[in-house]
């Protein structure tokens, strides 16, 4: 290499004789700049786990999304809280008491919004049926009308089983499927003979069967008062929810389920698991380095000044991020594990150095010197091309990995600086023994390797060829996942049930929102939107103005009068021993003397055996347990009484008369309008996506929300990803020649670099891993760290060349593989994290790296070697 390396090699024999000549100082001033890094990091460096910041606010599509936001934050940051009962009655119970705990705690949550709860539904709910579901609905009431006609005379659990026993003996006007009560009415007594909560659904027979999961499933959206660089207060905003749920007797008894979903919910536990997975990982990066490091050293005080000199760098940048950003980013949290498998590199190089000067007989000082002189402009270097690899993203509109960037490139100049300066200074307070054994340094059997290659020389590089020719056909097949939910955990609560809430277009997460400044274009667009294929429906205020409501008027009024009476006054009786316990007597004796029991009879006469025989003779405790009995089986009448007596008295409404709780959710206070295009299929799917955004965009461009996020977001990552890679390779380039002066060393370096490129490449496509959010930083980031390797090698071949022109033969070529070992396991780590996009990460880096190794040990040497 030039004259430039001579100058770095001068330079850095004089700074490392200088600290020798202080070392206790040194020491000193490392141990001082820790403990003032420690505390000022602790308390100013936060986490940023809003994952719609990772991209510049410069795009228009930004701009729409913030726009959004700012109108509607209810809608986009909230805590979406899913309640699913065994009944439609169960649900709404647990919606409506845990909606009544959040609320009375406004320092944590900002706004509770119970969807379909408001008195308003109970009032005008049979308007929002279709004609023909009214109908049904007027005719299933007519169905059951006796039943509540009689119960009204007799509202207890004694007159109930006087309709069933008249309805056993054929009353023509009590005709019902007595085969779904019986099934019904086994599983109520069943529970209350077992001590469960659960409540037989009256409002499933008023309908006339079982509800599906959609109507007997509740939501709350729950907005926190929230500061994004606290995640832990949204962590204890879901704990709040979860501890609240937990208290309610459905929940306890498995009767009801609660589950929390929504951005905030789903950004949180990434957090935790991308948090629990970094710290898990930082902790057997650390281990496994330090094996790796005492195989390549053999010495324990040599690999104790190594980490030492390690932490004290990854404290230090942790500062720097602290003080240059003051967050870390679900991508940037990696910047620890990243430093620790990249940064001790630097330290395998000088002590292998070290170590072979010392075998030769060289005192320390002078051997730490010269080590430094040899291998320290190679270090400059390697630090200088990793840092382009990190510092190429810091331009890109993708802040998230930018950010990274910034901490990881100027991490390695600071990790540089630790092992120019205080190992050293560690190594010249405990100077190490000479080693007794050269292998202590160098690896017969990389030597044998490139003897090997040099005797088949021809075949070697055809080989080299032909794989390279295999991997540039499935390179350039390699995709880009744009759905940020493949990078998170599918089996955490929040994006298990986000998955489950696609499958239903009533309740899809996935749809696009279009504002709009007057009431005209909203209604104008929404007739163009309806209109396009991939659209199912498209929803906004005027969508809860139902229509026909004078046809409905008409029918409801019908049902009213066939149901007769004030159905809202209806209370029921406590219970009495003597006439409830001889009444399901009664019902036993009656259906065990049927002459053809139904299996479903059958099965309730003996659940009310059961019962009985578990009855106490206790008068207090006889009663408690009909008690139950009777709740379980008449609990949610009276309620579902009240609705249907709302219901029956509506009189029509305009959107002037819709509640607070639905018009801000639509409209805003300076008349802008929301619309919300539902996708006709599942948009789980990036290419089905793409279509529907595409579609709504030809009518609506501004149209946002996370579907266009998505695939915006992914395309401003893939330019992002094309423009720091070339960036890297066009700065390491312009270095290396700069530093050579020499166009055909260059070329020779690179050519390795540009091989572990698309050979990662194609092992993505045959792995079927492709590029995301996460793993995008793979390929400009091996560019830096990959031409490392080819440094240190060229550089040796230079400065110190082996007698027999065989670099692998040289300690050199042992701590390139010993420095790839320490960064393969710190990759590895990353790869066995629960976190899925993490993991994708540290799966194409460890690929990447072990590519890169084999590159440097093989590809290499075949091009530096010349023909005999």
């Amino acid at each position: 290499m030039s004259e430039n390396n001579d100058l770095i090699g001068r330079f850095l024999y004089r700074w490392v004789a200088a600290v020798q000549r202080h070392p206790v100082w040194v020491v000193l001033a490392a141990a001082l700049f820790t403990a003032v890094c420690v505390p000022y990091t602790v308390r100013y460096l936060g986490i940023d786990t809003d994952t719609a910041d990772m991209i510049s606010d410069r795009f228009e599509w930004r701009q729409d999304f913030i726009a959004f936001r700012r109108a509607f934050p209810e809608v986009v940051t909230n805590v979406l809280v899913v309640v699913d009962g065994d009944s439609p009655e169960i649900a709404e119970a647990v919606q409506k008491d845990l909606a009544a705990t959040l609320e009375a705690r406004p320092d944590v949550f900002s706004q509770v919004i119970t969807p379909g709860a408001e008195a308003f539904f109970d009032t005008n709910g049979l308007l929002f049926l279709s004609t023909e579901a009214l109908d049904k609905t007027a005719t299933n009431l007519a169905r059951v009308q006796p039943f509540i006609g009689r119960l009204q005379q007799a509202p207890h659990l004694a007159g109930f089983i006087s309709l069933m026993l008249d309805a056993l003996n054929a009353d023509a006007e009590l005709a019902y499927d007595l085969d779904d009560l019986y099934q019904r009415l086994t599983r109520a007594v069943t529970s209350a003979n077992d001590g469960r909560f659960h409540r037989l659904s009256w409002q499933e027979l008023m309908r006339g069967g079982d509800s599906d999961a959609f109507y007997r499933r509740r939501m709350i959206i729950a907005a926190p008062s929230l500061d994004f660089q606290k995640p832990a207060s949204r962590l204890d905003a879901m704990a709040l929810i979860r501890v609240a749920a937990d208290a309610l007797p459905p929940v306890q008894s498995g009767a009801a389920t609660v589950r929390l979903s929504g951005n905030v919910a789903m950004e949180a536990e990434e957090l935790q698991s991308v948090a629990n997975g970094m710290l898990a990982g930082a902790i057997a990066t650390l281990i496994l380095v330090t094996l790796v490091l005492y195989i390549a050293l053999r010495s324990v005080w040599l690999v104790c000044a190594s980490l030492v000199s390690l932490l004290v760098g990854l404290v230090g940048t942790a500062a720097f991020a602290a003080l240059a950003i003051g967050h870390l980013n679900l991508i940037s949290i990696a910047f620890a594990i990243l430093y620790i498998g990249l940064g001790i590199s630097f330290a395998i190089h000088l002590c292998l150095r070290y170590r072979e000067l010392r075998f030769g007989g060289m005192p320390s000082p002078e051997a730490l010197s010269t080590a430094a002189s040899d291998v320290g402009t190679s270090l400059f270097l390697c630090a200088a091309t990793t840092s382009f690899g990190f510092y190429a993203f810091i331009p890109t509109d993708f802040a998230g990995i930018a950010e990274l960037g910034l901490i990881s490139g100027t991490g390695m100049y600071i990790s540089l600086v630790t092992t120019l300066t205080l190992l050293p200074a560690l190594m010249r307070i405990f100077p190490v023994p000479a080693p007794l054994l050269e292998d202590h340094f160098r690896s017969p059997l990389l030597g044998n390797l490139g003897r090997g290659i040099s005797r088949h020389l021809y075949w070697v590089r055809a080989g080299i060829l032909i794989v390279a020719l295999i991997a540039v056909f499935f390179a350039f097949r390699v995709e880009f996942d744009s759905n940020p939910l493949n990078l998170r955990d599918p089996d955490t609560e929040s994006v298990a049930t986000f998955l489950e809430l696609l499958d239903d277009t009533r309740t899809s997460p996935l749809t696009l929102t279009v504002l709009t400044e007057n009431r005209a274009t909203a209604a104008r667009l929404r007739t163009e939107l309806a209109e396009l294929e991939l659209v199912d429906s498209v929803r906004w205020i005027e969508s809860f103005v139902p229509a026909d409501q004078d046809e409905k008027l008409f029918t409801i009024e019908e049902i009213g009068f066939l149901m007769g009476g004030d159905l809202g006054d209806f209370t029921l009786e406590p219970v009495d021993l003597e006439r409830d316990e001889t009444a399901i007597q009664a019902l036993i004796d009656s259906l065990a003397t049927q002459p053809t029991l139904t299996p479903p009879a059958r099965e309730l006469v003996s659940a009310l055996r059961g019962w009985q025989s578990q009855q106490s003779r206790s008068g207090a405790q006889r009663t408690a347990r009909l008690d139950r009995l009777s709740a379980t089986i008449l609990g949610t009448l009276p309620r579902e009484m009240e609705r249907l007596d709302a219901a029956l008295s509506a009189e029509g409404f305009e959107e002037a008369d819709l509640p607070p709780s639905i018009t801000r959710l639509w409209t805003t206070s300076n008349d802008q309008f929301r619309l919300e295009v539902v996708p006709r299929d599942n948009i789980g799917d990036n290419d089905l996506a793409r279509r529907f955004v595409a579609a709504v965009a030809t009518v609506a461009p501004h149209a946002t929300g996370l579907p266009a996020v998505q695939m915006y977001a992914g395309d401003a990552v893939v330019s992002a990803f094309q423009q720091a890679f070339l960036s890297a390779f066009v700065l390491i380039a312009l270095l290396l020649y700069a530093l050579t002066r020499h166009l055909g060393m260059t070329i020779i370096v690179l050519v390795p670099l540009v091989f572990t490129a698309i050979a990662t490449a194609a092992a993505a496509t045959l792995l079927e891993r492709p590029f995301n959010f996460a793993n995008v930083i793979t390929l400009p980031l091996l560019l830096g760290i990959g031409v490392d390797n080819g440094i240190h090698m060229a550089n040796r071949q230079r400065a110190v060349p082996a007698a027999d022109g065989n670099v692998l033969g040289t300690a050199t070529a042992r701590a390139v593989v010993f420095s790839a070992a320490t960064t393969t396991v710190s990759f590895g780590s990353l790869a066995f994290s629960a976190h899925p996009g993490t993991a994708s990460m540290g799966l194409l880096l460890t690929l990447g790296m072990i590519i890169a190794l084999v590159s440097a040990l093989v590809i290499l040497p075949a091009l530096m070697r010349r023909p005999k």
